[in-house]
């Protein structure tokens, strides 16, 4: 049985691709008020303790990954920069 995402709650994992301390260590989806979306988690150290701070990331604004990165247009020569000359 798939998992179903029910408002006003969501479900963190592991973040085991972390790199850097920017990174969250706990990502996951959650829904808040009928709003799907990415949470992401970061362990922190404060003047009483350990705690977690979350963001929640709505996902309309959230990066579209399987679109294409657009690519710069490769740089177009005018035909009188061209050389003519053969080097041989």
């Amino acid at each position: 049985m798939a998992y179903e995402q029910k408002n006003n709650g969501g479900v963190l994992f592991k973040n085991t691709y972390k790199k850097t301390d920017a990174q969250p260590d706990y990502t996951g989806d959650a829904m808040f008020n009928g709003v799907k979306g990415r949470i992401s988690s970061w362990i922190k150290e404060g003047a009483k303790g350990k705690f977690l701070s979350i963001a929640f990331t709505p996902e309309s604004e959230m990066p579209n990954r399987d679109a294409p990165t657009p690519r710069k247009p490769a740089p177009t020569l005018e035909l009188d920069e061209i050389d003519d000359e053969i080097p041989f």
